[in-house]
């Protein structure tokens, strides 16, 4: 409302000074509640970004510049495939369009991308800000998956070490509940078969008591094993061998039978390793199964090779086994170490072998991995503990 003095002089509007101190209080109450959401969003401890429909950064927070290694002004203006590996950039712009397009809250649950070097993972969640951008908050959750991975590796432990005690309780239950009928059963068909031959009876009859006697010495022989097999090294068997005799002696043992099917041995680098205190009959036989396993595995139509190479860490022994037999199917690689499972003939072996090393090896901290390219060869990696007695 305009205001004059008696003379009829504009003196000004009646209203104006309340209603410019009003929009002074507002603007300094708006400047005030941005100036607390930005000490919020700057020290937050998530990642917080804007970024365009183009996948360029607007802006972003003091904690996600800090986790990619600078300060926000380093990233402002950039790219997200300035930023990350370009399947990660591809997926996350596809996010963010999806975000901006649609006009509604986007989440991407568990992402994993490269980070300084390092892989991380992200619990994403997208909003759109405007027609030409979308804010993006990431909850990093790497130490949470790496703690998941944890306990997944003690499960598989646990459950591994169940496996092997069910396996000698077997084998016990077995030496004890089966030997000895059976032992009676061999000795019984090897008179039957001692008579049938002098008063020379039905060669049909003969020739089923010969062949029952071949099966019940095969389930001897199969029971054997396993009593072999369950029985785990004790500490008194310990004393300080030499790594190279001991793969020296087996190749010397099994080298006959590598010549049959055109196989050459070699063992390369093991002289340097010191002695160390070992079972030196659970060393022989990860040494025996693992070369075994690759004659067994050659075809003998060729010449093949197989190669022995280890080193000394310091604290502990890494030892190759390497062939080139053909290699592993790749859906066959996590079951090499399955009891029983095998892809060679039944004459060739139980499917027990690799099982016993992998057995062997737990029960001295060691372990054993593999590494095979099908149509060519497998590698197979053992590591032996020396740090203690």
């Amino acid at each position: 409302t305009p205001r004059f003095d008696e003379d009829g002089e504009f003196i000004g509007m009646l209203g104006m000074s309340s209603d410019i101190t009003e929009r002074k209080r507002i603007e300094q109450a708006r400047k005030n509640s941005e100036e607390q959401y930005r000490l919020i969003v700057e020290n937050a401890r998530q990642i917080i970004a804007t970024i365009d429909i183009n996948g360029a950064y607007l802006f972003m927070n003091t904690f996600a510049a800090e986790q990619l290694g600078g300060k926000a002004a380093d990233f402002v203006g950039k790219s997200l495939w300035d930023v990350f590996p370009k399947a990660y950039a591809d997926e996350h712009f596809k996010a963010v369009r999806t975000a901006i397009e649609s006009g509604e809250h986007v989440i991407v649950h568990e992402v994993q991308t490269t980070v300084a070097g390092k892989s991380c993972w992200y619990d994403v969640r997208i909003w759109p800000t405007n027609s030409n951008a979308a804010t993006v908050v990431a909850n990093d959750i790497t130490l949470r998956k790496e703690l998941e991975a944890e306990r997944e590796i003690h499960k598989e432990q646990v459950f591994k070490a169940q496996k092997h005690a069910y396996i000698d309780s077997m084998g016990t239950i077995v030496a004890h509940q089966i030997n000895q009928p059976l032992t009676v059963i061999n000795m019984l068909l090897g008179r039957a078969l001692e008579q049938g031959h002098r008063e020379k009876c039905c060669p049909l009859v003969f020739e089923n008591i010969r062949e029952s006697l071949a099966e019940a010495q095969k389930a001897a022989w199969i029971i054997r094993k396993f009593r072999r097999y369950s029985k785990t090294p004790t500490p008194e068997t310990m004393k300080k061998i030499r790594i190279g005799a001991v793969a020296n002696r087996i190749v010397s043992v099994l080298n006959e039978k590598a010549k049959q099917i055109k196989m050459v041995i070699s063992v390369e680098n093991l002289k340097n390793i010191p002695n160390v205190n070992f079972n030196e009959t659970a060393l022989e036989q990860i040494f025996l199964l693992i070369m075994q396993n690759a004659i067994e595995a050659a075809d003998g139509s060729k010449q093949h090779k197989l190669s022995v190479t280890g080193k000394f860490t310091g604290q502990n022994i890494e030892l190759e086994f390497t062939d080139d037999c053909g290699g592993i199917a790749p859906e066959n690689i996590d079951k090499i170490f399955e009891p029983f499972f095998s892809t060679k003939t039944e004459s060739k072996g139980m499917g027990l072998g690799l099982e016993i090393v992998q057995h062997l090896l737990i029960g001295i901290g060691g372990e054993i991995r593999v590494k095979s390219q099908l149509g060519r060869g497998t590698t197979f990696y053992i590591t032996l503990p020396v740090g203690n007695d």
